[in-house]
């Protein structure tokens, strides 16, 4: 949570891509019909700091160096570098980056050897279950080792819940969980 706290997205779409992309608060995107994602968590360096204090590592001190996975393209490494900055910056702790090419990386994911992985998902279709359905426990791309029985059980209803809007009020509660938990940082 702490991590996800210190990066500036406005600043990192903004500043570093400039390429029009939107700062992403939440997993699903906005814009699809029928469903508003919660809001995740924002830009709050105090608030990260006081977390990373919290858990015994105030201004870094103490914390072994971490490693973030990116695979070899322009612009995951222009992230890689701003948000390996931003963690320095806010919360003094050394990030180092492993960049890999991308078959590598795909082989790193599916065994589980990385730390922190950047990586980046593109919808097949246009509803909330595209994003959500990774998280579950039993998806093949939940490459996290995050689980939660609530999650599970709030996309199993969704998925069988006829009445659109109480499905996305599922879907909301299911992404609003995951934010809290923090198992991936959108950005």
């Amino acid at each position: 949570r702490a991590l996800s706290l210190a990066i500036d997205r406005k600043m990192l779409v903004e500043k570093i891509l400039r390429g029009g992309q939107q700062p992403a608060f939440a997993i699903v995107p906005p814009g699809l019909p029928g469903y508003t994602p919660p809001t995740g968590p924002g830009h709050d360096p105090a608030a990260a700091r006081a977390i990373l204090k919290d858990a015994g590592f105030p201004e870094g001190r103490g914390l072994p160096p971490l490693e973030l996975l990116f695979n070899t393209s322009a612009n995951h490494r222009l992230v890689a570098e701003a948000v390996q900055e931003m963690w320095r910056r806010e919360l003094g702790i050394d990030v180092r980056l492993v960049n890999q090419e991308f078959k590598v990386v795909l082989s790193e994911r599916r065994a589980g050897r990385f730390q922190i992985l950047l990586s980046d998902w593109s919808a097949d279709y246009l509803d909330p279950t595209n994003f959500l359905d990774l998280w579950r426990s039993d998806s093949g791309n939940n490459h996290t080792g995050w689980s939660s029985p609530e999650y599970d059980a709030l996309m199993f209803a969704a998925a069988r819940t006829a009445d659109p809007v109480e499905r996305a009020a599922q879907f909301q509660r299911a992404e609003s969980l995951m934010l809290a938990a923090s198992p991936v940082i959108p950005v």
